[in-house]
């Protein structure tokens, strides 16, 4: 199982309305309910000490609603959730930052949180 299938599992766990790598057409961006989408920026291998390589991967989740403390407090949520989260594959889990995107469309919000995995 891939380290962004767990991530998945882990937010599906705990929220209804979560997406991977971009939301279905059939999904309205505008409702009041926040959308939960993952997507895998980058995975870069890295070696360690001991000549071993270990991946390093940023993934970047996006809260979407219309209500923008609805949005603000999931993504509260999910950090809290994320941060130092482990499982088979993942090592390692950090949040990195978490940015309000200003959007177009006045009647969304967006925030996005950045988090760097360390993967087993």
């Amino acid at each position: 199982m891939s380290a962004l299938t767990q991530i998945y599992d882990e937010l599906r766990s705990n929220f209804t309305t979560v997406y991977v790598e971009e939301f279905p057409q059939s999904v309205d961006i505008k409702s009041k309910t926040p959308l939960i989408l993952i997507q895998d920026v980058a995975t870069v291998g890295t070696p360690n000490k001991d000549r071993r390589v270990k991946d390093f991967m940023s993934i970047r989740v996006h809260v979407v609603c219309s209500e923008y403390k609805a949005c603000r407090d999931r993504a509260e949520t999910i950090r809290l959730l994320l941060d130092g989260f482990t499982s088979t594959n993942i090592d390692q889990m950090d949040f990195e930052e978490i940015t309000r995107v200003t959007p177009n469309d006045i009647e969304t919000n967006q925030i996005v949180i950045d988090f760097t995995i360390i993967k087993k």
